[in-house]
């Protein structure tokens, strides 16, 4: 192992921890979401989804609905109130 390959080992290994903890509230703010959704929406979300996968090697764009835009803060605040 190279000094380059050591640092990004040591890197990913100080990461791992927020990693966890970032899945973790993101999995609670999926579920509230699941649970509060409007299901004919939740369908069309899931057509999507199916739709962007199918695609996504011959139409890159597709991908597209993967990019989310949030208002600055949204997810902390979210998360708190979950909490």
């Amino acid at each position: 192992m190279g000094i380059s390959d050591q640092v990004l080992a040591d890197r990913l290994c100080d990461k791992l921890p927020k990693a966890g903890k970032s899945a973790k509230s993101s999995e609670r703010a999926f579920d509230a979401l699941n649970r509060t959704a409007d299901p004919g929406l939740v369908k069309a979300w899931e057509q999507q989804e199916a739709s962007a996968l199918m695609e996504r090697n011959t139409c890159p764009e597709s991908m597209d609905i993967y990019d989310i835009k949030l208002q600055k803060g949204f997810n902390k605040q979210f998360t708190n109130q979950q909490s």
